[in-house]
């Protein structure tokens, strides 16, 4: 079964991550998060290939 781990970003300084979220990130099969767009740099920064897909209150229903 697979699990769901909550991994909480930097404020500001995206060099800020701790190396277990950094860790936990790169061994996700999908990412999912709320603003795509700042978490794509910060996966692109962080060199993390996992599938990066949106998760907000507008698509909480699918």
């Amino acid at each position: 079964m697979g699990k769901l781990i909550l991994v909480p970003t930097p404020l500001g300084n995206l060099g800020d991550i701790t190396l277990r979220a950094l860790e936990v990130l790169k061994s996700a099969d999908v990412v999912y998060a709320e603003d795509t767009r700042t978490t794509g740099k910060l996966l692109k920064l962080l060199d993390v290939q996992a599938p990066l897909r949106a998760f907000h209150m507008h698509n909480e229903h699918k």
